[in-house]
C-alpha cells in the first residue's frame, strides 16, 4: 500500500508512470505491504485469462504466489538506478529525496524473480 501521495502521469516511453505528489525524503517509507490493498494470490488459482494481467502488474517474489498490488503501485516503472528500494519483502523506501512531478521508481530484478516486475 502506499504511504505516500502519488498520481499516475504518462511517461514518455514508458507508459503510465508513478509520480510523487509530495516531497519524500531520503529513507522515508514509500510503501508498505498491507494484506487489503496488496493481494497474494495462489499461482495455481490465477485463471488463464487473468494471466496477462497477472503478467502484467503482479511480482513474483519466488514463492507459490503472485503479490499483486490493488492500489497505484502497480503502475511503479523499472529503473536501473531507482529512486526506491525494497527493505525486507515488506517495506520500500526512498533511496533519495523525491521532488514533487517527479517519477517514482524500482529495480524489478531487485523485486521479481523474472526481473519483470509490475
Amino acid at each position: 500500500m502506499l504511504v505516500v501521495k502519488t498520481k499516475l502521469k504518462e511517461v514518455a516511453g514508458k507508459g503510465i508512470g508513478l509520480i510523487a505528489d509530495q516531497e519524500i525524503k531520503k529513507g522515508q517509507t514509500t510503501w508498505i505491504f498491507n494484506p487489503i490493498i496488496d493481494i497474494k494470490v495462489l499461482k495455481k488459482d490465477i485463471p488463464k485469462e487473468a494471466k496477462d494481467f497477472f503478467d502484467t502488474y503482479a511480482v513474483d517474489e519466488g514463492e507459490d504466489y503472485l503479490l499483486l498490488n490493488t492500489d497505484n503501485a502497480r503502475f511503479t516503472n523499472h529503473s536501473k538506478n531507482p529512486n526506491t528500494r525494497t527493505e525486507g519483502k515488506n517495506k520500500n523506501i526512498a533511496t533519495r529525496d523525491i521532488h514533487v512531478g517527479e517519477e517514482i521508481t524500482i529495480d524489478y530484478e531487485e523485486i521479481d524473480v523474472n526481473g519483470t516486475g509490475f
